[in-house]
């Protein structure tokens, strides 16, 4: 051929006729194994204990000489399965029926044998202090776990999450434990676990701060607070002891300052003159420290101990140091330590004679100030701060 060449007509070819009807059955023949190859491979990859990933739609779609139809099958996360089926006749109208998975507009999933033992409303409890969930909670939402592997969490601000929830079995040191995980999508929402069977707890966390329990059983309102003042005061213990404040020397306490019913916690700072005595009260599930007009923690006393009067809220203190002598007087009451009197000599370093002598750092007679300190002595003074050494925490037990 040269570029002025001209070229004209159409050469006809035949196929043979059964050529397009072998091909029409191929291809359903393709498509139908690929939906039982499909949902087999879900299968696999589903997740044991009932609570795994739904299976997405399939669609398949034949074609007729007077009309079209397409098929879905769906799954939806309550569990159900629906197939639909739509006709397109070749007059352009649509009809769309259920077809009945095989029988039945709708076909339900089975209830999850393993969950069984859990399905109902539960209360999500967390500790309301700083102590264990079981010695004083608080109700911050409900979670409702129905059979069919979901479940709903409805938190006390107003959130609400629903999702699958899937039970497993762990055994640790020889000990089974039941785990629910709950999740939120592909994130985990919380665990929670048991080893005794029918419990009404499900503990969620390993530090015993929040847990499940069932509605209806007996700790399912929120417990009292018991004790709990002493699981305050042993933490705060261990937190000082694993502080770079805590010596060999250090000790604490408890004693009733203020005979309110619960005692305070005190902790010895040392043994030497100027290691005062912090105090800590209890409050509304916490240890709160006394602390000074600047904000920072109060430290009372001398050598490690402090004096108080029972049932007459003082706290007292006294030293001789380097010829000083000091006496000294303090209310305690609302949890704040307010000083009343302070008294001084120097007897020790310049003789009688040429003593002076001190209240609340005014200069007096020495009539005045042996009267101020008469009154201190005969007071009914009780030393505490250096009764108990770190690590023996019985009067916290």
């Amino acid at each position: 051929m040269t570029e002025n060449d001209e070229v004209q007509g159409v050469e006809r070819s035949r196929r043979p006729a059964w050529l397009a009807h072998l091909t029409t059955a191929a291809s359903v023949i393709l498509i139908a194994g690929l939906a039982i190859g499909s949902t087999f491979m879900l299968r696999r990859e589903r997740k044991p204990g009932g609570g795994g990933e739904l299976p997405p739609a399939v669609t398949a779609t034949t074609t007729a000489s007077d009309n079209t139809g397409t098929t879905f099958v769906s799954s939806g996360k309550d569990g159900t399965v629906t197939v639909t089926t739509t006709t397109t006749t070749s007059g352009g109208t649509a009809v769309t029926s259920a077809v009945p998975g095989g029988e039945g507009n709708t076909v339900t999933a089975a209830e999850n044998e393993e969950l069984k033992p859990f399905v109902g409303r539960w209360k999500y409890q967390a500790s309301s202090g700083n102590y264990t969930v079981d010695m004083g909670a608080e109700n911050i939402g409900t979670v409702e776990i129905r059979g069919d592997g979901t479940y709903t969490y409805t938190e006390n601000n107003g959130n609400v999450t629903t999702d699958r929830v899937e039970r497993s079995v762990e055994k640790i040191a020889g000990t089974e434990f039941v785990t629910l995980t709950f999740y939120d999508g592909s994130a985990i929402k919380f665990v929670a676990s048991y080893n005794e069977a029918g419990s009404d707890h499900l503990n969620i966390g390993n530090g015993g701060l929040e847990r499940l329990v069932r509605e209806g059983s007996a700790d399912a309102s929120v417990p009292e607070v018991k004790s709990s003042w002493k699981t305050a005061y042993r933490q705060v213990l261990n937190d000082f002891m694993n502080s770079s404040e805590y010596t060999q020397d250090t000790g604490w306490d408890v004693q009733d300052l203020d005979s309110d019913g619960t005692p305070e916690l005190l902790i010895s700072m040392g043994t030497f003159y100027a290691a005062g005595v912090r105090i800590y009260y209890y409050e509304n599930g916490n240890a709160v420290p006394v602390l000074t007009g600047d904000g920072s923690i109060g430290a009372y006393g001398l050598y490690g101990e402090l004096k108080y009067c029972p049932g007459e809220y003082l706290l007292g203190g006294y030293y001789l140091n380097k010829g000083y002598e000091y006496y000294s007087t303090a209310k305690y009451e609302g949890h704040k330590v307010t000083p009343l009197q302070t008294t001084m000599n120097n007897v020790g370093i310049v003789g009688e004679d040429a003593a002076e002598y001190y209240i609340n750092e005014i200069e007096v007679s020495k009539e005045e100030h042996d009267a101020a300190v008469a009154q201190w002595n005969v007071k009914n003074w009780v030393s505490a701060g250096r009764q108990y050494t770190f690590g023996d925490f019985s009067p916290l037990s």
